[in-house]
C-alpha cells in the first residue's frame, strides 16, 4: 500500500510512502510514522490489480488503522 502524507500547515507536503506487511506491521509502521510526523491525514492507493485482493488489503488496513486509534 502507497500511501500520501499530508501536513496542515501553511506549506502543503505530501510525501510517498510504502506501508508492506502483514496488518501487524503494517500497523507499527503507521504507528512509528505517527510518532516521527504527527501526521493529520493518509491518502491510500494500493496497486493490486486482482479486485478481490485489493479489497482484502483495503479491509485489514482498516482494521490496523482502527486499533491504532482505539489504542
Amino acid at each position: 500500500v502507497s500511501a500520501f502524507l499530508l501536513n496542515r500547515s501553511s506549506d502543503l507536503q505530501m510525501t510517498k510512502i510504502s506501508f508492506i506487511g502483514s496488518k501487524e506491521t503494517v500497523k507499527k509502521q503507521i504507528a512509528d510514522l505517527k510518532r516521527r510526523v504527527g501526521f493529520d491525514e493518509l491518502m491510500i492507493n494500493s496497486y493490486i490489480y486482482d479486485e478481490e485482493a485489493q479489497h482484502h488489503s483495503y479491509e485489514l488496513l482498516k482494521e490496523a488503522v482502527d486499533e491504532l486509534e482505539n489504542e
